[in-house]
């Protein structure tokens, strides 16, 4: 078996690697450790192939599956390289750029002690005494005892003599929680005297919530446009096709723009829907947007507010996606993988079986 991985640089090629038995099950959208050249890259594997494509040289192996569940289900695999192809850039700047810090995976270096087999310069005494007795210490823990000035040479210098060996581990920024807690400003509520009633709605209103809510019985994505003047009545009717949506157990996207993302419409909305709600924009620390992320692969989370950049999350079942104020145009992305939130929400899933209503 093979795999073409592809690796978070400005290059379009995917790369080819065996998969050895013991990674059989890995499957796409799972994070792999891979060699390049002298050092070690984590890349998303695209493919698992029978025979590889690639047959000018030898082909090395995956060093390891770092996430036992894909962390990039096959709607965001497809999303990634429909961008690439749409806006012409190399699929590694999109992996980049899609790819937050939340969900990297940094490398961790530990010192082993084999044995002290011969003399040392004097200058090396202190870390050689030091690791002689902890027989295992981490660079980090290392460069806090010993400073950071030298410290690399001489740990590789030591490691030629055979007195000591180093491993590198990959690890996490986050680590996965079973069940991530959801902020109490996210949580149902219960209280009557907080929520906010609908509205009766005129005919034009009636009709337009009769032709959507029909609409969410298939799952083939649809998009519409709803257009009206200033309080005209528009919220109204996208809340009560989001309520259906949620009706039929599946998940809601409302993008937002940039400004109008306030405590005072998530608030709002917590208030209409009374279901779990997560926030998800790129202003986030990175452990609430790994909160966020891991909420939403669940499902724990059923509605979701965010900007431009929630398009990339992960969703168990989005039967709806809402674009609040299409025409605003913080939902241009500028920079090196340019993109539209209003079309990467609509113009890839044209025809798409597995996304719903846009």
């Amino acid at each position: 078996m093979y795999v073409e991985i592809a690796l978070p640089i400005p290059l379009q090629t995917l790369f080819t690697y065996a998969l050895p038995e013991p990674f059989s099950w890995c499957r796409p959208g799972s994070l792999a450790l891979v060699p390049v050249g002298r050092t070690q890259r984590v890349g998303v594997v695209w493919r698992i192939l029978e025979q590889p494509q690639w047959t000018r040289g030898t082909i090395r192996p995956i060093h390891d599956i770092l996430t036992p569940e894909p962390l990039f289900d096959a709607d965001l695999l497809y999303l990634l390289e429909w961008i690439s192809r749409y806006y012409l850039r190399p699929l590694g700047s999109v992996i980049a750029a899609a790819m937050p810090a939340h969900l990297r995976f940094e490398p961790h270096q530990r010192a082993i002690w084999i044995g002290r087999h011969h003399p040392v310069k004097p200058e090396l005494e202190p870390l050689v005494t030091l690791l002689e007795k902890q027989k295992s210490l981490t660079l980090t823990t290392l460069k806090r005892h010993l400073g950071a000035k030298g410290l690399k040479e001489n740990l590789h210098h030591l490691e030629q003599q055979g007195i000591l060996r180093l491993e590198t581990h990959y690890r996490p920024r986050h680590s996965p929680e079973a069940s991530p807690p959801i902020p109490p400003w996210a949580q149902p509520n219960d209280d009557p005297a907080d929520k906010i009633t609908s509205h009766p709605l005129n005919p034009e209103q009636g009709t337009c919530v009769d032709y959507l809510t029909k609409g969410l019985h298939d799952r083939t994505f649809r998009p519409f446009l709803l257009e009206g003047v200033t309080g005209s009545g528009k919220t109204e009717v996208y809340f009560r096709i989001v309520e259906a949506c949620l009706q039929f157990g599946r998940q809601v996207l409302m993008l937002v723009p940039e400004i109008g993302l306030t405590p005072q419409l998530v608030q709002r909305y917590r208030e209409r829907f009374n279901t779990e709600l997560s926030i998800f924009h790129s202003g986030m620390r990175d452990r609430q947007r790994f909160e966020a992320w891991q909420q939403l692969r669940s499902g724990q989370a059923r509605v979701v507010i965010g900007t431009r950049s929630a398009i990339f999350a992960p969703f168990a079942d989005l039967g709806l996606i809402v674009v609040d104020e299409e025409h605003d145009t913080s939902y241009k992305q500028e920079g090196s993988v340019p993109y539209h939130g209003r079309d990467m929400a609509g113009g890839p899933w044209s025809g798409h079986k597995r996304r719903g209503h846009f």
